[in-house]
């Protein structure tokens, strides 16, 4: 089910782009990938984006620059990606929020949070070496957690819960709310 944040449903001005937040393993680029073909739109994930800027996996970047080093190079992408003049969905990495500068850059677009319990997200990404932070273990996990909630409670302007549907119903989900500001 959906939670709508932005005043009643329908009184949302929205234009591109969209933006999907979440903790890792929630489904981000799945479901991006799924908006943005239904739409017509360029899909693109942040992480995807750094990785081919750089050269590097963002595990490297973590082990060489550390994760200060890792959330710059973040920010500087997330700002060219918004700026863009096509339209968009964007899929957000699991920190993103972290950094004060990224908030203030995600105030200014609609961003839909996609939320589940934590221990469907960790059993999704537990054993993927390319996620760092998700390595360190269920307690990491969830500390992780527990530090960025408020930031996706305060910045999300839709609440989809990926436990309950398929990426295809959350997509169609997101796209009936865009396109109509409301849903069923």
């Amino acid at each position: 089910m959906s939670e709508w944040k932005v005043g009643e449903p329908g009184s949302a001005n929205f234009k591109p782009p969209i933006v999907l937040m979440g903790m890792m393993g929630a489904g981000k680029t799945t479901v991006g990938r799924i908006v943005a073909a239904k739409l017509g739109w360029q899909f693109e994930d942040l992480d995807a984006a750094i990785i081919r800027g750089t050269g590097l996996e963002i595990a490297e970047m973590f082990s060489r620059y550390g994760e200060e080093g890792f959330r710059e190079r973040e920010h500087q992408y997330l700002h060219e990606l918004l700026s863009s003049s096509k339209p968009l969905v964007l899929a957000l990495g699991g920190g993103t929020v972290t950094l004060p500068g990224n908030r203030e850059l995600l105030k200014k677009t609609a961003v839909v949070w996609l939320k589940g319990p934590l221990s469907l997200l960790y059993s999704r990404v537990a054993d993927d070496a390319a996620r760092p932070l998700a390595s360190r273990g269920w307690e990491v996990f969830q500390a992780i957690y527990r530090q960025r909630e408020p930031w996706f409670q305060s910045l999300a302007w839709i609440i989809e819960d990926v436990a309950r549907r398929s990426s295809e119903e959350i997509a169609q989900n997101i796209i009936d709310i865009w396109q109509t500001g409301s849903w069923e």
